[in-house]
């Protein structure tokens, strides 16, 4: 298992940092384990609330029959598994922004599983 501390100062170079570690994998795998990765990360860094704490954000790939992401943080419980899918009959001028990166995790993914425990919160998401 790899382990990378997120910076949430240096998005560019977390992201190199992830790239790296899944360059081993098929383009397409890769494609969407750096969707997802992103994804993930920028909602963590532009949406969590961690309250007065610093952030401390990792990501773990685990690879046994599938590759698996694991995120920890210690930000405020969010459940991305409750949060609703967008509605695509919406005229798309009129649509509202936002939600479109959580929907494309969930559907990407082949499992996804979320539980806060001791003040850390854990996204799996199994490609």
């Amino acid at each position: 298992m790899v382990q990378i501390q997120i910076d949430p100062q240096d998005l560019k170079k977390t992201l190199e940092s992830i790239e790296t570690a899944l360059l081993s994998f098929d383009r397409q795998l890769l494609y969407k384990a750096m969707l997802i990765s992103e994804e993930v990360i920028v909602n963590l860094i532009n949406h969590a609330n961690f309250q007065t704490k610093t952030p401390d954000i990792s990501l773990y790939i685990q690879k046994d029959e599938n590759l698996s992401l694991i995120f920890k943080d210690n930000a405020q419980p969010f459940n991305i598994l409750t949060y609703p899918d967008p509605s695509f009959n919406d005229n798309i001028e009129k649509k509202k922004l936002g939600g479109l990166g959580i929907y494309l995790i969930k559907k990407y993914a082949k499992k996804v599983s979320y539980h806060s425990q001791n003040g850390v919160n854990t996204l799996k998401v199994v490609l």
